[in-house]
């Protein structure tokens, strides 16, 4: 019975949302043969793979999950980061998705958190913004 409630236990976490994504909707999305799980908070994208590979490989998942973003939210992916099962996308709302137009991968650090974000100054320099999520 404990290993029962053990494997169910990890079994759930499978699709839990990330630091900074608890918050957000998760909408299902498919592509290429990959399911899913997407969570937007302000302009990052938590991308969950929910289904079962045998051998992956990241530069189809990771195509395939930009093109999930890309569909799901109607933004140009610039930046991506993560592995075969969890990636985190940075969007670009202002300019359409393109073709053969593909994100930069970001290289992990190894750290225990990660941030990504963007700061914007207003006029003269007198407004600042700083937007980040890290998870």
């Amino acid at each position: 019975m404990r290993w029962a409630i053990l494997v169910l236990t990890v079994l759930a976490g499978c699709d839990s949302p990330g630091f900074g994504f608890s918050a957000a909707e998760v909408t299902r999305s498919d592509a290429g043969g990959h399911a899913f799980s997407l969570r937007r908070s302000g302009d990052v994208v938590q991308a969950i793979r929910t289904n079962f590979v045998r051998r992956p490989d990241i530069n189809l998942i990771g195509r395939d999950a930009e093109l999930a973003i890309e569909r799901t939210y109607g933004c140009r992916v610039t930046k991506m980061r993560g592995d075969v099962a969890l990636m985190v996308a940075q969007l670009d709302c202002e300019g359409a998705p393109r073709d053969g137009d593909w994100a930069r991968w970001v290289k992990p650090r190894r750290s225990l958190a990660s941030c990504l974000g963007y700061i914007s100054s207003g006029q003269a320099g007198r407004r600042k913004e700083i937007d980040l999520v890290c998870f």
